[in-house]
């Protein structure tokens, strides 16, 4: 049964490339599905397809919301490029007996921008979805996951929408190794009137190593690998995380492009605080460059906090 299992999961993701591979090449539609999805994460360039048991995981790999062991509750704000805020919620709690599930919501927001035509005020730009994610061990060392997302998008008075999923996959190789592999933002084009755009599909390969599993000092090493279809550019991700006993974190991260003129170093800070008896809550903060093609570098701060039981 389970390999039968295993199977049927290893065929989603090879048919999720397959589709991501031929979906043609364009300007995507609905760039908030590639944000960051936390500070933890972006602290590390995004590099956290292989990251498993943090709801912060599950915008890169939703395979990783199976190793969620207890109830978690998690808030980010982002300021930066633009002038746009971006704020995040997410919840998830763990089903041992069914499957891991989870909640998010993210909303973006711009103020108006005088494009010369639309007049007096400008055209206002919103992006938000509400997903839903379920993950579960298959089989040894194999655990799956699937997000569906429902997308909004406003540009001034046009409206678009479209339904989007997320599909994944981790293995557990080694005690301290685990590959990941996730195809995201598969689903039909985003359509403004006659004007339509592909979303931003990506698929990723990852590895994460941690030779330090036990005592004072913990760290962990991932890199991935993204391939985005629609645009063809491919991204190298590295990122590292330090843990002093467990209660302060030191991030770096590293991103490259060679088709586009995004990437470039971030880091972060993290700490985590025992309130009562398996009652923890945790404060981060990241901060990292963008910078689109013909527009200077400007800084993404984003703050998180959370709390889990």
């Amino acid at each position: 049964m389970r390999v039968g299992i295993t199977l049927a999961t290893a065929g989603i993701l090879a048919v999720g490339i397959a589709t991501a591979a031929v979906a043609g090449v364009g300007t995507a539609g609905g760039q908030v599905l590639q944000d960051s999805f936390g500070p933890r994460a972006a602290a590390m360039a995004g590099a956290f397809a292989a990251q498993s048991g943090g709801l912060d995981s599950v915008g890169f790999n939703p395979a990783g919301l199976a190793g969620l062991e207890k109830v978690d509750i998690q808030f980010m704000h982002a300021a930066g490029v633009e002038n746009m805020g971006t704020e995040w919620f997410a919840a998830g709690v763990p089903v041992p007996s069914l499957a891991n599930l989870a909640a998010q919501i993210l909303y973006r927001g711009q103020p108006a921008i005088d494009n010369g035509v639309a007049g007096e005020g400008g055209v206002e730009s919103k992006e938000l979805f509400f997903g839903i994610s379920l993950a579960r061990p298959i089989a040894a060392g194999i655990s799956a996951g699937i997000n569906a997302k429902m997308l909004s998008l406003t540009l001034g008075p046009a409206n678009a929408s479209a339904l989007v999923f997320d599909l994944g996959a981790q293995y557990q190789l080694l005690e301290n190794t685990r590959l990941g592999v996730s195809v995201r933002n598969l689903g039909e084009s985003v359509k403004f009137h006659e004007t339509a755009d592909p979303l931003p599909t990506v698929a990723t390969v990852a590895g994460l190593w941690t030779p330090f599993l036990e005592g004072t000092h913990k760290v962990n090493l991932e890199a991935d690998a993204d391939y985005q279809t629609t645009e063809q550019n491919r991204v190298a991700r590295a990122g590292m995380e330090y843990w002093f006993k467990n209660l302060l974190a030191m991030r770096l991260g590293y991103a490259y492009s060679a088709t586009r003129s995004v990437g470039g170093f971030s880091a972060g800070v993290g700490f985590r605080f025992k309130l009562t008896v398996g009652v923890n809550m945790n404060l981060d903060y990241s901060l990292q460059p963008q910078s689109w093609e013909d527009a200077d570098f400007e800084l993404v701060n984003r703050i998180g906090l959370g709390i889990n039981f």
